[in-house]
């Protein structure tokens, strides 16, 4: 990065330096750092670290927090920073950095644009999702988006403005950052590329959902889980996990028509009975979940 009339290259002191909360880069690794800070015990700091003004003697990190982090664990007491001192918005600039760094991941994107489109415009998560879909049916068919909401003009052009496809890139990050933490920690681990999370974002809803619940009782997904129509059950294990969630699905319809039954309610110990073998279920699905598959581990590396 050169620096230009925009920034100013100064030595400033670690402790001035603050991390960005909207940070693009949520989803770190700890050995990273371990590994940067030796390189800079042995070389320094190479590369200086990019921020903006916030204060008297404060700045705001808009890229380098990994190299901010490693040059303190490094025993570092200043670094060479770049401050940058114009106007720009600073969350769509720390964005902006960031889309040129070589290990940002796409679920590092899809957050950071999540974050960014939900306090500019305003959104809910259900809203933004719904609307994520529509623009990108809406550009594929090449019809304009203006008027399925005040935001998807704007939106679609700031994305444009960031270099990013609005057809595909944009409403498969939007999707993807809406996943829940641990199914985004998972794909961070497998690594996908954007052709693996376009398919992952028109999966069937109750797929997804399926994809939801093994990410957060695991922590690793197979990537076999993320075609849309796999020829065969992606470990054999995982067909158990599908056969209980019917199970457990046909009991609460059970259950629910069970209490509409005169029959049923007139006969306590029946209705006993019926309750007991909900525990059960409930006790089941605990043992079976906290029980990792023998193959989790080895399909996720």
């Amino acid at each position: 990065m050169v620096a230009g009339p925009r920034y100013e290259l100064k030595e400033i002191p670690l402790d001035q330096l603050e991390p960005d909360p909207n940070q693009p880069r949520r989803l770190k690794d700890p050995g990273h750092v371990d590994r940067l800070a030796e390189s800079i015990r042995a070389h320094g700091l190479l590369e200086p670290i990019v921020a903006r003004p916030i204060g008297e003697n404060r700045y705001r990190i808009i890229a380098g927090e990994t190299r901010w982090r490693a040059a303190k664990q490094a025993g570092l007491v200043t670094a060479p920073t770049l401050i940058r001192n114009d106007d720009a918005d600073p969350q769509l600039l720390a964005l902006t950095e960031n889309l040129a760094r070589s290990d940002l991941r796409w679920g590092e994107l899809a957050q950071a644009l999540v974050m960014l489109f939900k306090e500019r415009f305003e959104l809910e998560d259900a809203e933004l999702k719904r609307l994520a879909s529509q623009i990108r049916a809406r550009i594929k068919k090449k019809k304009p988006v203006e008027d399925l909401h005040p935001a998807a003009g704007p939106m679609v052009q700031l994305v444009r403005g960031l270099g990013l496809t609005p057809s595909t890139v944009f409403p498969t990050l939007v999707l993807v950052g809406l996943m829940p933490e641990a199914t985004l920690r998972a794909l961070d681990r497998l690594d996908p590329s954007l052709r693996d999370l376009i398919k992952l974002t028109q999966l069937p809803e109750d797929r997804l959902e399926q994809i939801h619940r093994i990410a957060a009782r695991f922590g690793a997904l197979d990537p076999r889980w993320l075609k849309s129509k796999p020829s065969r059950p992606p470990h054999p294990e995982d067909a158990l996990f599908d056969d209980f969630e019917r199970l457990k699905k046909a009991f609460v319809r059970f259950q629910r028509q069970s209490q509409e039954q005169t029959r049923v309610l007139n006969d306590p110990a029946l209705a006993e009975e019926i309750e007991q073998l909900g525990k059960q279920i409930r006790s089941l699905e605990a043992r079976l979940y906290r029980r990792q598959p023998s193959g989790a581990a080895g399909r996720s590396a």
